[in-house]
């Protein structure tokens, strides 16, 4: 579903964004789309293919005047992270930062909100890694 899912919903919505001025789709990805993480294949494996669909969508629709470009969030601190991971795991995920901490939702929102916005009208097919440096080591 992390690939499928928003593949339908594009396809959902392209008649409505062929109209539209300025139309802009942000996909969330993950920066486990990035670089591999052992033991998460299945998760890993989806994001790579939603990579290349967003990839793929941003050349197709491009000539729509549609921009297609993705967000790929680092360890977020969400309530899911607090219920999924140890305070030990948490200052393991926090020491492979550079910035030393966990982002927060807001961040991604941001960046999110910027590729959607007039102001990135000249932006598509980017992948915009908000995590802190996290996929940079």
């Amino acid at each position: 579903f992390n690939c499928f899912g928003p593949f339908l919903g594009i396809r959902a919505a392209l008649d409505h964004l062929r109209r539209a001025e300025g139309a802009a789709i942000v996909n969330t990805c993950s920066t486990g789309a990035i670089r591999a993480f052992p033991t998460h294949a299945a998760y890993g494996s989806s994001k790579w293919a939603f990579r290349g669909r967003t990839q793929i969508a941003a050349a197709e629709l491009g000539p729509d005047d549609i921009r297609v470009n993705a967000v790929f969030p680092g360890p977020i601190a969400t309530p899911m992270q607090d219920q999924v991971l140890t305070e030990e795991a948490k200052r393991m995920f926090e020491s492979l930062i550079p910035r030393g901490k966990m982002g927060r939702p807001e961040e991604i929102a941001a960046a999110a909100l910027f590729l959607a916005s007039d102001d990135s009208s000249f932006v598509n097919g980017v992948e915009l890694s908000v995590d802190g440096g996290f996929s940079a080591i």
